[in-house]
This record gives C-alpha cells, structure tokens and sequence, in this order.
C-alpha cells in the first residue's frame, strides 16, 4: 500500500501496526504514532483499506507546537494517490486551508469520489480526514 510505504521510508519513518476490524470482514486498519523530533508534536495515523485499496484514512497532529509540524505533514497526506486526486491541486488546497482552519468549522474538499475534511483547534491540533465521499454507502456496496 503505497501510503504506508510512503511515510515508513525516511525521513517520515513511522512504524505501523495492523489489525483486523472487529465489525467489518475483510478491513484491516493501519496505525501508527510518532513525535516530530523537530517540534515535539504527536503525529497519529490511521487507515483503513480492504485489500489493497484504501477507504479511509485520517492524520491528527497535536502538541503545543503542532502547526509547523502539520504545515508539512497534512498536505504531503493530501497527495495520496488514488483515482481521481489532483495530487497538486489538493496539496495547494491543504497548505491554504490549514491558515484558515477554526475550532468547530471544519473545511472540506470534494474531489471525485473523495472527501477531504481538515479540522482542528489551531495552534495546537489539526486533523485531515480522506474517505470515499459516501464511506458508509461504499462500505455496504463492497462489503458483502
């Protein structure tokens, strides 16, 4: 899965773990939590895939200092490649949206069958959530 792969590989050098879905056959959930050795801020991510495709995945950055860290971590996240992702246009989008993120008005991104959702309470968390625009309707479809 190129996501995990990615962000193993130095200089990102996070460690994953993988477990099953209690609740949906066939989903496996990859997670992994790192301190940026720069900022002392907690990266945390999660992502579910379902053979080698990934539904969902979601990075949370947090800690006093967490917005230098996240200025560069949510939109490298945001060039996952999949079908559809403007790789680019959605790293630009990530890298603008995070000066504009408010506590309680997340900011959200369509782009084909994808969702980008960017929350936080700056300047101390930020989260970047990337499903499936109907997750819940995708899952019931693929799932059976």
């Amino acid at each position: 899965m190129d996501i995990t792969l990615n962000l193993e590989k130095e200089p990102y050098g996070f460690r994953f773990t993988m477990e099953p879905s209690n609740v949906i056959p066939g989903v496996k959930y990859h997670r992994a939590v790192k301190v940026d050795p720069d900022t002392g801020a907690e990266m945390w991510v999660e992502i579910a895939t379902y053979g080698d495709k990934v539904l969902h995945y979601e990075v949370s950055v947090s800690g006093l200092n967490a917005e230098p860290t996240a200025s560069w971590l949510l939109p490298y996240l945001a060039t996952a490649p999949f079908d559809g992702n403007p790789q680019l246009e959605s790293k630009a989008w990530a890298e603008k949206a995070l000066g504009q993120v408010r506590q309680g008005a997340p900011l959200e991104r369509r782009v084909g069958e994808a969702v980008f959702v960017l929350s936080g309470n700056p300047p101390t968390s930020y989260t970047l959530e990337v499903s499936h625009r109907d997750y819940e309707s995708w899952l019931s479809q693929h799932l059976r």
